[in-house]
């Protein structure tokens, strides 16, 4: 029923200072200001410091946290926005709905980002729902990146639930029809990367496996106006 990001490495430049001439002008200016200037340097060590011993590792309680691999994942994402594709054949009109959060730009056949896609039929307000890659029926879960795709090859990297894993939808109001108010939380879910091939629709194994979890992805969107 369902169609089916690195840290970079920074460097430091260092710099020398070369030594002013002695003077009479610049010993008096030394006086005065060379012990304001060691407790500028004196300060930002300090500053620094603090700031390093009071890091922290990510919380998994945080907004909108994913790891990848076991390691924190930080993916510049928008607030979640409910959606409604339509698709028409010769036999019927097909809606899908659901909430995304885009990453990046969208391109004509990609929208990257988090989709919440859901049977509109199927849920009420209150709702807590556990899905796995089997019951996919009511709600289904996706990732697809901005990034990783083998454009060359036509293949589209993306993050699917697969059976024997699970996850958690709670939707506190839920209105499906136009203009209507639908709210709640993706509490958590477990997606594994693969390719998928644009042409035949088949999937293709990653080199090395990619597990992404998901977590405290709230949502607060107004449906939009479909017929």
């Amino acid at each position: 029923m369902f169609p089916s990001p690195r840290i970079q490495p920074t460097s430091g430049v260092l710099r020398s200072l070369r030594p002013l001439r002695s003077s009479r002008a610049f010993r008096s200016f030394r006086a005065v200001a060379g012990g304001r200037i060691r407790w500028q340097i004196v300060g930002s060590v300090l500053a620094l410091l603090s700031t390093l011993s009071c890091s922290k590792a990510p919380d998994p309680d945080q907004p909108y946290y994913m790891e990848m691999n076991g390691r924190h994942l930080e993916v510049p994402l928008k607030p979640g926005a409910a959606f409604v594709d339509r698709y028409e054949d010769d036999y019927a009109v097909y809606r899908h709905f659901g909430i995304r959060f885009p990453a990046g730009r969208g391109m004509a056949t990609l929208e990257p980002g988090i989709e919440i896609r859901f049977d509109p039929d199927s849920i009420a307000s209150g709702d807590v729902i556990d899905f796995d890659g089997r019951f996919g029926d009511i709600v289904r879960v996706s990732y697809t990146p901005a990034s990783g795709h083998v454009m060359s090859e036509a293949r589209i990297l993306s993050f699917t639930v697969q059976e024997g894993d699970t996850g958690t939808v709670i939707f506190d109001e839920f209105d499906p029809s136009p203009g209507g108010h639908v709210s709640g939380s993706l509490v958590d879910a477990v997606l594994y990367g693969h390719f998928e091939d644009v042409d035949d629709g088949e999937w293709v194994d990653t080199d090395e496996p990619m597990r992404l979890v998901l977590r405290n992805f709230d949502f607060d969107c107004v449906m939009p106006q479909y017929d």
